[in-house]
């Protein structure tokens, strides 16, 4: 077995093992979960936290289906405040004929944010709208409401990089290197055609996905 087919079965293991320690892999525990739009965001399955806001694993549903569902945890006291608020963003639908489409979804409180901070948000889901690679994570919907946005991006299972290379005895093949180093020109690249310039590159902002 190579040696990054390692280091991504111990990547692997270690996130569901991260994911038992804080409970958001237990499949025993109550999902809390919210409905906006036809999304279903699970608050028990937190996936990060940026500068603004908390990133949580979510699910887009049929619009029947996401009543259903949230009719019956509402029976088990779930958190299920029903948001509408206003698209932002171009229509993207991740649904497919196999089911509900996982995703990631980052929750900015409002109130939280004065005029300039808040000017920055919109700018970054302008910005991120705007831009449509295979090498850059995919806004897929924003949606605005009283009191927070909510923008539901594409769900990267394989965590990022710095937990990657934070595991003991991490090594990879340096071919796997340069094939990370091009898809991040590539993203660039595309990034710079719609004139938007990312201004954070850091591990913690190179996601991983396994299909």
């Amino acid at each position: 077995m190579k040696n990054n087919q390692i280091a991504v079965q111990r990547h692997q293991q270690h996130s569901r093992a991260k994911s038992r320690q804080d409970g958001s892999g237990d499949d025993r525990q109550m999902p809390v979960m919210k409905k906006v739009g036809n999304f279903l965001i699970n608050l028990n399955r937190p996936l990060g936290q940026g500068q603004y806001g908390k990133v949580y694993l979510a699910e887009e549903v049929q619009s029947d289906v996401a009543v259903a569902r949230t009719k019956s945890q509402t029976s088990n006291g779930g958190d299920l405040t029903g948001s509408q608020g206003n698209d932002i963003t171009k229509s993207k639908s991740v649904l497919s004929n196999q089911g509900p489409k996982y995703v990631a979804c980052k929750v900015v409180e409002r109130n939280n944010l004065d005029n300039s901070k808040e000017q920055l948000v919109v700018s970054e889901i302008q910005n991120q709208d705007s831009v449509d690679s295979h090498f850059v994570v995919k806004l897929r919907k924003a949606i605005k409401t009283d009191s927070r946005y909510y923008m539901f991006m594409d769900f990267c299972n394989g965590g990022d990089m710095k937990d990657l290379m934070e595991l003991k005895q991490f090594k990879v093949d340096p071919r796997v290197i340069q094939q990370i180093m091009r898809m991040l020109v590539q993203g660039f690249n595309d990034m710079m055609s719609v004139l938007v310039i990312h201004r954070d590159l850091k591990l913690q902002n190179i996601m991983l996905h396994f299909p």
